[in-house]
């Protein structure tokens, strides 16, 4: 959260590129396809929220031909002073068509969100953005260390 917090401050970031990317997750791409060439199963970006209305708070998170969908209400976490800082919510990738349901469950996000509350307005440079964790689940078979 404190990364996420530094990245809104549009302060110079750690290992940004080494352990980061920037990636609208919530477009046209399917999760396997943002994974090609990697040699991980686990990633991290940096990607805006979708909004499904500018003025309202709901978040869309259709992508390319199918959605993640929240499992469960999420988290709360606060800092160290007991402020609510923002929110983790874990999220499992479905496919919308038929023909490709070995996908369903195969790809898990975690999501981390601030608190609209939690910055000053002037504080604030890079708006609407998350940290998103996302998982290959690994296959019995798959003998790959990362």
């Amino acid at each position: 959260m404190t990364y996420l917090v530094g990245f809104t401050r549009d302060e110079p970031l750690p290992n940004q590129n080494q352990y980061m990317e920037m990636v609208n997750l919530y477009a046209d791409n399917e999760p396997w396809q943002i994974f090609e060439g990697a040699n991980s199963y686990t990633r991290y970006f940096i990607t805006p929220q979708k909004k499904q209305n500018p003025k309202w708070k709901r978040v869309s998170r259709t992508v390319g031909k199918g959605t993640w969908k929240p499992q469960g209400k999420g988290k709360e976490v606060f800092d160290n002073k007991g402020r609510l800082m923002g929110y983790v919510k874990s999220l499992k990738y479905t496919y919308g068509k038929s023909e490709n349901k070995n996908a369903n469950g195969e790809w898990l996000m975690t999501e981390y969100s601030l608190y609209d509350g939690y910055l000053h307005a002037r504080e604030i440079k890079n708006k609407g953005y998350v940290i998103c964790k996302i998982k290959k689940k690994r296959k019995p078979n798959d003998h790959n260390e990362n």
